[in-house]
């Protein structure tokens, strides 16, 4: 599940708006006794802050507005706003994950979440590279240009606009009075030297999440409002971008939206490619089947496992087999034999030892009545691992040679982080020697299972044919003709997919 520390977000602010109130003190007190807080009253919210409680142990801030008509949104509201910002709003909010804050303080129903500012860090990398430019300042501007371009080519009422103040480059998206307003700048003061991505939540879109933060479901609250900070980040930035490589990653850890998909994957450079395209395939199709069925987890050591049990004549079912074939019973039991024989884990854990781990370290085959069950442990990391991608139903199973070799190769040039899928068709059709009635049949399935790609949403519509070096054409319908004159195409994930 998706939380803020997975996702290394930040909250950098955080307040509440009480209406009708008119006495912050006892709620000031509070906050003094139990978290020491310093509270600073304003009666404007541009107005001069007065101390409301100062003590020499408190160590954080917390600001109290009190005023009915607020500048920055151009609303009246008569009512205090509470506010904590920085190192005091992620203090704070660590107290409210804990189930430390009385809410009791507050009258609940008279009190909102005013604002929230995720913050995500991206520290600057020795090998970043954007273009040919070879400055990190003019790389950082060039990034923001091409933002910038993006939103407002997509939408032209839609605010942007980048600049440079006196701490650095700053872009920013959309009104200061809107739901969501997103800010991009320079951290070059600080120890750490990086570009802060900043999404600024409030209004009706901030009381959508507030169910969950008030009633404690704050897995619930982090999830959604991780999931939503992903959303907005991929509207708004170019992905081609090394200063986006957290949001590629990122993105795809949100819960997949379609519940039914059953077969995954992983990014190609976690997964072993020694075996051959049939076995290799099998184990995604095991992995995609054992994912859901009922497990009891056990631990070798401080390794933990699960051990589930199944039919072999289920998994023959789930994968598009007959289970009463013989033949296809036999190539499962070899498998699950040859899976012994994958690779350990290795952990190191200090300067002095290490763990080796087996992925699956036990297995049980055995003939009960007319069926074969399976007992099998499995390593808690590959069992739990959030897998990335998914693909369509028609991609569980194959029939012949050809379809699994062209399903292999789809999948292997999915399964990477850059959004642009690039799938060397040349290589494929060559990889056989084939009559022309049998390589039409070839490129003709190869374009039926990008069509699925499509028809699912998994990719956008666009197309690029990579002719050669320096005739790359953007097409939105391909064909036998097409493809055949291409070396390679490039296919577009499509990133909202989930959203």
């Amino acid at each position: 599940m998706l939380t803020f520390e997975s996702e290394n977000l930040v909250v950098d602010w955080i307040s509440f708006n009480i209406t009708g109130c008119t006495d912050p003190e006892p709620i000031a007190n509070y906050f003094s006794e139990s978290f020491g807080f310093n509270s600073f009253l304003k009666e404007t919210y541009k107005g001069k802050s007065e101390v409301l409680i100062s003590e020499i142990t408190n160590r954080y801030q917390v600001y109290f507005i009190k005023s009915t008509y607020n500048p920055e949104y151009n609303s009246y509201w008569n009512g205090i706003t509470v506010s904590f910002s920085g190192q005091n709003a992620a203090y704070f909010y660590q107290k409210v994950k804990d189930g430390l804050v009385d809410w009791n303080v507050f009258d609940l129903e008279k009190t909102n979440l005013g604002r929230v500012d995720l913050k995500y860090f991206r520290e600057k990398k020795s090998n970043d590279i954007y273009t040919s430019i070879d400055t990190d300042e003019k790389n950082v501007k060039l990034f923001m240009i091409k933002s910038y371009e993006k939103i407002v080519t997509k939408d032209k009422r839609k605010y942007a606009k980048w600049e440079r103040n006196n701490k650095g480059l700053i872009l920013r998206i959309g009104q200061r009075a809107s739901d969501n307003y997103f800010r991009v700048y320079q951290n070059e003061t600080s120890l750490k030297k990086g570009l802060s991505f900043e999404l600024e939540i409030k209004n009706q879109t901030l009381l959508s999440f507030q169910e969950h933060f008030f009633s404690d479901q704050i897995e619930e609250f982090e999830k959604e409002l991780a999931k939503y900070f992903y959303k907005q980040s991929l509207k708004a930035f170019r992905l081609d971008s090394c200063y986006t490589d957290w949001l590629s990653i990122g993105s795809r850890r949100v819960e997949k939206k379609y519940k039914n998909e059953v077969f995954v994957t992983s990014y190609f450079g976690d997964i072993d490619l020694s075996h051959k395209e049939e076995f290799f395939y099998r184990i995604l199709q095991f992995l995609s089947f054992i994912r859901n069925l009922k497990n009891v987890k056990q631990f070798i050591g401080r390794q933990g496992y699960y051990t589930v049990d199944f039919k072999v004549a289920e998994f023959l079912t789930f994968i598009g087999e007959k289970k009463t074939n013989h033949y296809q019973k036999t190539k499962v039991l070899k498998f699950l034999e040859d899976i012994q024989d994958l690779n350990t884990i290795t952990k190191s854990f200090s300067e002095t030892g290490f763990r080796r781990s087996i992925v699956f370290p036990y297995l049980e085959v055995e003939k009960k009545a007319k069926h074969w069950v399976v007992s099998l442990s499995i390593l808690e990391e590959l069992y739990d691992y959030f897998y990335p991608f998914s693909f369509p139903k028609s991609f569980l199973s194959f029939n012949e040679k050809h379809e699994l070799f062209i399903k292999y190769h789809l999948i292997k040039s999915f399964s990477t982080v850059n959004f642009e899928k690039v799938l060397s068709v040349e290589s494929l059709i060559n990889h056989f020697s084939l009559t022309n009635s049998k390589k039409k049949k070839f490129k003709e399935l190869i374009i039926e299972l990008i069509s699925q790609l499509e028809k699912h949403d998994y990719i956008e519509s666009r197309i690029r044919l990579v002719a050669n070096v320096d005739e790359i054409i953007e097409i939105s319908k391909l064909t036998s003709y097409k493809l055949g004159r291409a070396k390679s195409i490039i296919l577009f994930e499509n990133t909202t997919r989930n959203f």
